[in-house]
């Protein structure tokens, strides 16, 4: 599933090897980044998959073996640790901290430093549940890395966040919802239970941001229905096809909001690995005892991103939108987000 885009990472590598110089390292190091976060992806979907004896079609290797699920993570966490390393002497030795065709962060090679090590802290998050396996030595790599900022720099900020940004005027490019595919599958696409309910359960105010109220509750012109919890119902994954279409064709299911997901063809970025993540796995390392530290504290910290394009900042600092609206007796506000995300109740486990 990853073959056309690791055959593009071995041209990477090759071009680069072919033009030399330190200009061209930076491709050689993101490369071992690249390949990988691939091999990882692989192996979380699928298990054991070639790696040791994949891309050898060059040399008519058409059958590589499946490497281990064990060996497939050992051999991508040692790519991640060699990148981490050879970005860290480039960037010491004040070469350059910039390339080019770097669509992803810009070509900053400080942000590339700081994902590697991020990436490695989730990719050990993974293996919890083979914490103490010695050939992996999870605990003590991460603690290592949380321990020391300046060998192992991670996301500071959502400023960090490795994403897709989408640009409505580049048609390849265009935020893959958006207006002009609203009337081809919008009605195809209901909010799911596992997620819309569970907003619903915990009373969540991210509840209004998502999703739009279901027809049934607008047709009885319910009042004040837009802001009432109840007014909100996702399909359940597990029913079958025709029966998630007739609760649609009722109006007993919500579709999603139309204003974040429909209005425009730039939407919001995809993010592949951010800041908010980053936090949230320090703080269930350290409720596992791997790392010293407040968990709690960062978890508060994932919990209120400073960026003005998040959803809190959209859902309470839009005056007359549908946004602006009274969730229970109090109104949405900053103030109000930012205690709801953070309510002590919540903890890493």
């Amino acid at each position: 599933m990853r073959y056309g885009v690791l055959r593009n990472i071995q041209k990477m590598e090759e071009e680069a090897n072919r033009l030399g110089g330190d200009e061209n390292r930076p491709y050689l190091i993101i490369a071992k980044f690249l390949k990988a976060w691939c091999y990882i992806d692989m192996t979380m979907k699928f298990g054991d998959v070639p790696m040791s004896e994949a891309m050898q079609s060059a040399t008519e290797n058409f059958t590589p073996k499946y490497d281990p699920q064990k060996e497939v993570f050992r051999q991508s966490l040692a790519l991640l640790e060699a990148a981490a390393s050879e970005m860290k002497a480039f960037l010491d030795a004040a070469k350059r901290n910039k390339i080019n065709g770097d669509f992803m962060l810009d070509g900053d090679l400080d942000k590339w430093h700081k994902l590697i090590n991020s990436t490695r802290l989730r990719t050990l998050i993974n293996l919890s549940k083979h914490a103490d396996d010695a050939d992996l030595q999870v605990k003590a790599k991460f603690a290592a890395i949380v321990a020391s900022a300046a060998n192992f720099p991670i996301m500071e900020s959502n400023t960090d966040n490795y994403q897709v940004v989408f640009n409505g005027n580049i048609q390849d490019n265009r935020y893959p919802l958006g207006p002009y595919n609203r009337g081809f599958d919008r009605g195809r696409n209901n909010m799911g239970a596992t997620y819309l309910d569970t907003l619903v359960a915990y009373k969540d105010p991210r509840t209004f941001e998502i999703a739009e109220p279901v027809d049934t509750a607008k047709a009885h012109n319910i009042p004040g229905y837009a802001s009432r919890f109840s007014s909100y119902k996702g399909g359940r994954t597990g029913d079958v096809l025709s029966d998630l279409s007739s609760q649609n064709a009722n109006g007993y299911l919500s579709y999603g909001n139309e204003r974040r997901y429909w209005q425009t063809g730039s939407g919001e970025p995809c993010i592949q690995l951010g800041y908010p993540e980053t936090c949230f796995t320090i703080a269930e390392a350290i409720q596992r005892g791997w790392a010293p530290g407040n968990a709690e504290d960062w978890y508060k910290r994932a919990s209120k991103p400073p960026l003005p394009f998040t959803a809190w900042e959209r859902m309470c600092s839009i005056p007359g939108t549908p946004l602006l609206r009274k969730c229970s007796t109090k109104a949405i506000t900053p103030k109000a987000c930012n205690r709801y995300s953070c309510r002590s109740t919540s903890r890493s486990s």
